[in-house]
């Protein structure tokens, strides 16, 4: 049975009204207001052109399922809200909470529950401090992390890699009250940038803030607030500086290099004191 809410959800969840979509599918408004309103029900037909409009599977329609939040944020250079988004871009979104969705969907099927290995920080803390403190707790040591995907998803976060058109954005994440902690990241990126936008987002759930689109910026001493503390975290999760500065001293590198993990970004770590 269709569920006249779900429909709404599939809409809203993409900012869009109904006469962008009436007009899109060659709809009449009267159809779609009486499908939102549980009036009248689409064939399988207007289902499936619907469920492909709106970058949903045809099964979003038919089970109860809460809408993407509505208090995402997006953390750019410029400002920018879902509303200035492109379709494509919004659809993007709509994607990914579908695959979390899914996923969700076939643990349940699969009776296979989900755990958890993360908690919020409620205390004061550096962020360098907490990401030591991340690496110790994963084993980690002192060595870098070349899969954080990997290590991130075998702590119960729903990580997922899409094709972000434009690039416009680098990742997203959201602590979702159905399916948990959830991340994207842009697949276009090269990996090691992949990875240090996966960091950058497991600092923003691990602090509890709130849903996040981000534009992330590779300096780390750059950006303002939580996003300058979320990229100082990612820094020191992916390589901590104490190695990184070993490193130089045995290769006799300069104190500024070329970031190891993505291009056209400087990393400058405090002055090496002189060898004896």
């Amino acid at each position: 049975m269709v569920m006249p809410n779900q429909l709404r959800y599939a809409r809203e969840s993409l900012n869009l009204d109904i006469k962008e979509v009436t007009a899109a599918l060659e709809l009449s408004e009267g159809q779609l207001k009486a499908w939102e309103s549980g009036t009248a029900t689409p064939t399988i037909e207007q289902l499936w052109q619907l469920a492909d409009f709106y970058s949903r599977d045809i099964d979003y329609f038919l089970t109860e399922a809460l809408p993407i939040p509505v208090e995402l944020s997006f953390r750019f250079t410029e400002p920018l809200t879902i509303e200035r988004l492109s379709v494509e871009n919004r659809k993007l979104i709509a994607r990914f909470d579908e695959l979390c969705r899914a996923q969700r969907e076939l643990e349940e099927i699969l009776n296979e529950p989900h755990k958890i290995n993360i908690s919020r920080v409620t205390d004061k803390i550096e962020p360098e401090e907490l990401a030591r403190r991340e690496r110790i707790r994963l084993g980690k040591n002192d060595r870098p992390i070349k899969n954080v995907r990997e290590v991130l998803e075998k702590q119960g976060i729903r990580v997922f890699e899409l094709d972000i058109p434009e690039s416009i954005f680098s990742g997203l994440s959201w602590w979702h009250s159905n399916y948990g902690p959830c991340m994207l990241a842009n697949y276009s990126d090269i990996s090691g940038r992949r990875n240090f936008t996966l960091s950058h987002e497991y600092c923003h759930l691990l602090l509890g803030h709130g849903p996040t689109a981000c534009e992330i910026e590779f300096d780390y001493i750059r950006g303002e607030g939580e996003e300058r503390v979320a990229n100082r975290f990612a820094a020191s999760f992916i390589m901590p500086s104490a190695d990184v500065r070993e490193e130089f001293r045995k290769r006799q590198l300069s104190e500024t290099m070329t970031a190891p993990f993505f291009t056209g970004s400087q990393f400058s770590f405090p002055p090496l004191s002189q060898p004896n």
